[in-house]
């Protein structure tokens, strides 16, 4: 795991109370706390570094699976804190993509987020004219005018600009 991907982890502390009926699962790619039934609380599994639960708790099978693929390590702790179960969880992937993508310039990724922008705003356009969604002429004077900034976006130096450019394309979308 490289740094700035573990800087983006947390580690997630879970203490389950005897008194309750405690389970954890994976809820729509969310680690979820359950007491009696109920979502407590939960937290995106993309987010997480590790996972300590402190107490009696049910686990299903399916959030051991999902920890170990997304490469989060579960820890099982006694309410002293003396560890009695674990499942550790390995780092895959290529980290030569990912050191080469933590060690773009910023004109780099500009130039990335760019491209990712005008495609995307390319393709609603197309949408709309081929949904047949514009059809009085003040939405197609809108249209032109947002085709015009789509264009532009490419000429964008500065990341302040290209995001200005992209809000009012986003609020374009919005109002159409």
């Amino acid at each position: 795991m490289s740094l700035p991907d573990f800087k983006e982890k947390q580690i997630l502390f879970v203490y389950c109370r005897k008194e309750s009926d405690n389970k954890i699962k994976i809820n729509n790619e969310n680690i979820a706390l359950l007491n009696d039934g109920d979502i407590v609380n939960q937290l995106s599994a993309h987010k997480v570094f590790a996972v300590f639960v402190v107490g009696e708790t049910s686990l299903t099978t399916t959030l051991i699976r999902k920890c170990r693929e997304m490469a989060v390590s579960l820890f099982l702790l006694k309410n002293n804190f003396e560890a009695y179960g674990k499942v550790i969880a390995e780092a895959e992937g290529n980290y030569l993509l990912r050191q080469k993508q933590y060690s773009l310039s910023e004109n780099k990724e500009l130039d990335f987020s760019r491209a990712i922008v005008e495609n995307k705003l390319k393709n609603q356009l197309f949408l709309l004219k081929q949904a047949g969604h514009v059809s009085s002429d003040k939405e197609k004077e809108k249209l032109n005018v947002l085709e015009k900034k789509v264009r532009n976006i490419k000429y964008s130096k500065r990341a302040t600009r290209f995001r200005r450019q992209l809000d009012q394309g986003i609020f374009f979308f919005i109002f159409l």
